[in-house]
């Protein structure tokens, strides 16, 4: 029976399982081969420290992890032997790494590069025995493909008879055929998904059959030409795949003691249940670079998603779940969020959604266990969402942002500038909007965005003014002088015609630093609001107002509930009121001058919270 060996290298989190392994695994098996996965990035992050390799691995803008490996893979052709890279950067590395000194840092990374990293190598390839593989293939996506050519050179030098197979968001498109056209440790891409070409490819090896007419796959010649079948249909069919084996990461990692804080039932299981993005097929994110193998969104049967999750939690006793889907299919609402709350299981699954959900909606998404998402929240400036082509305006964010702390959800999400059309005072209400809403969960990021290859701004650059592309610098430290860097490149550096001077963000990034400070308090900020009869009380724990209890009656309570539960039209709300809407307006501007609402245009939004357990949501017919 042939075999193959299905590897993840650095620096894929050692936090989670490799959902590309545990899916071609099954897939190898179910073909007829005999396989085994190796986590190996598990073993670098105990070798270097876990602290420091998830620095590593968070880190983004500088391939820190491609450069500690560079000398290994592409030996004397590596363009930095002597290290002198990281004497040139400015940015702080202390922290990239997750030490406490510049100085350190560097002595630090050298080791790694110099000392560690070649024991390392060494270590993986003594540690196996090889002679009973047939295939080993890599699965590669940010910086992973530097210590996946690393190990496959060695591989390749010991054992000449190993098939070296890559794959992975890394050689997406151009990207892969340009990498195995000059990294002669590769012998086969899989171009794009592999779903389709991956059995049709381990079927040709074990009958040693041309690879001639497999789509999405890219082969070297033995007179080292390099052929190509593209593939043009995406794959559909995902009810047919297998279910993940993620087996060797966890007896991999309790091995390594990786478990002694970290129990198994706090591992993240990562789960698909659908690819590509029905809102980037009507309205593709200028920045997005996601789904260069195809936008058309797909999703298993609910059926199937439900089966996925329960198998998945109950063969490795974890209830953290990480869907790795670009956006939770709407129709999941109803078909596997509510049948998953009907379960009554503690389950804390982690989901990426677009942020127009309704409050009643991120309730059920709560009961059904979905304690964490990513919502797309990118600004709270709706003319900056326009520009971004995100389809939802700040007040929505925002509301998104109440419910989820009201229901214990946490919100990952980033707050980015530097698009093309933005103007100052843009950012400048954006700040006034701010500095209104300590009380909900502070963006675990900011920044300029990123250029990244496949997003409308890349491919598009003359709609949008984008000039001056070159990919980032710190690619010239890695790839060998033979390698396109304009081909392998997923981010580059840019200039924009109509680009804003970098002191119009100061005033946002002095409020940012402010509010997660006061998140980082124990007892972190708050806007509490009750209800009684013809009046609401109002506790105030913000910073920037003066904290104290205090009552407000009538009309203006009035006012407030009807616009509690998500945004409003102040034409609605006269309507319902019996005011007209001159009076509506300054009634808005008395709670607006209390920090207590938000007016965008024509619509209201309530800012405060109801205790916990305190508050049913109206009708969702509400305009």
């Amino acid at each position: 029976m042939p075999r193959i060996a299905l590897m993840t290298m650095p620096f894929a989190s050692s936090t989670r399982p490799s959902l590309q392994l545990g899916l071609l695994k099954a897939v190898a098996e179910r073909e007829g081969w005999a396989a085994d996965t190796f986590h190996f990035n598990l073993d670098f992050a105990a070798l270097i420290g876990r602290h420091h390799y998830e620095a590593l691995c968070q880190h983004r803008g500088v391939q820190l992890g491609d450069w500690i490996f560079a000398n290994q893979a592409f030996g004397d052709a590596s363009p930095d032997r002597a290290g002198e890279f990281i004497d040139e950067l400015t940015f702080d590395i202390a922290a990239a790494v997750g030490h406490t000194g510049e100085g350190d840092a560097r002595a630090w990374l050298r080791d790694v590069r110099d000392r560690q990293t070649p024991c390392y190598l060494d270590e993986l390839v003594a540690g196996v025995d090889w002679t009973e593989y047939d295939v080993v293939g890599f699965t590669c996506t940010f910086q992973q493909s530097v210590a996946s050519f690393a190990l496959a050179r060695r591989l390749k030098a010991a054992f000449p008879h190993l098939v070296t197979v890559f794959g992975g968001a890394n050689f997406d498109s151009g990207m892969g055929l340009e990498l195995i056209a000059s990294v002669d440790s590769v012998d086969v891409a899989v171009i794009g998904e592999g779903d389709l070409p991956f059995p049709m490819l381990l079927k040709a090896l074990r009958d040693k059959e041309t690879l001639a007419g497999i789509p999405g796959v890219a082969w070297r010649q033995d007179d080292g030409s390099i052929s190509y079948t593209e593939t043009k249909t995406p794959f559909n069919d995902l009810d047919s795949l297998p279910m993940p084996d993620y087996e060797e990461y966890f007896e991999r990692a309790e091995s390594l003691g990786f478990f002694k804080k970290i129990s198994r039932s706090q591992v993240d299981l990562p789960f698909e249940s659908a690819r590509g993005c029905w809102w980037g097929e009507k309205n593709h994110c200028v920045f997005c670079g996601l789904n260069a193998s195809g936008m058309q969104f797909r999703s298993k049967s609910p059926e199937r998603v439900l089966q996925e999750i329960e198998w998945l939690s109950s063969r490795h006793r974890s209830l953290r779940l990480e869907s790795v889907d670009n956006i939770l299919n709407r129709s999941y609402l109803s078909s596997v969020i509510d049948p998953l709350a009907e379960k009554n299981m503690n389950l804390n699954i982690f989901y990426e959604m677009k942020s127009n959900v309704s409050p009643a909606e991120v309730e059920r998404l709560a009961s059904a266990g979905v304690k964490r998402i990513q919502p797309g929240i990118e600004s709270l400036s709706t003319p900056i969402l326009k520009l971004m082509r995100k389809g939802v305006t700040a007040l929505q964010n925002i509301n998104l942002l109440r419910w989820s702390r009201f229901h214990g959800i946490e919100v990952g999400w980033n707050l980015l500038w530097g698009f093309p059309g933005e103007l100052a005072e843009h950012y400048s209400a954006q700040v006034a909007v701010l500095e209104k809403i300590p009380h909900l969960q502070p963006p675990g990021g900011d920044g300029r965005l990123w250029l990244e290859r496949f997003s409308p701004m890349f491919m598009d650059r003359v709609t949008f003014g984008v000039r001056n592309v070159a990919p980032l610098p710190s690619y010239k430290q890695v790839y060998p002088a033979n390698v396109d860097l304009a081909e392998v490149a997923y981010f580059f550096d840019y200039d924009v015609a109509d680009c804003l001077p970098v002191e119009t963000f100061d005033a946002t990034l002095q409020v940012l630093r402010s509010w997660r400070t006061a998140w980082e308090k124990s007892d972190p900020p708050a806007l509490i609001c009750q209800f009684g009869p013809g009046f609401m009380k109002i506790d105030e724990r913000r910073p920037g107002f003066a904290h104290r209890s205090y009552v407000v009656d009538g009309v203006h309570a009035d006012l407030y509930r009807r616009c509690f539960t998500k945004p409003r039209s102040i034409r609605a709300v006269s309507r319902e009121m019996g005011y007209s809407e001159e009076s509506v307006l300054e009634m808005v501007a008395d709670l607006a001058g209390l920090g207590l609402l938000l007016r965008e245009d024509s619509r209201i939004l309530a800012l405060a919270l109801p205790p916990a357990g305190g508050w049913r949501h109206f009708s969702e017919s509400r305009t």
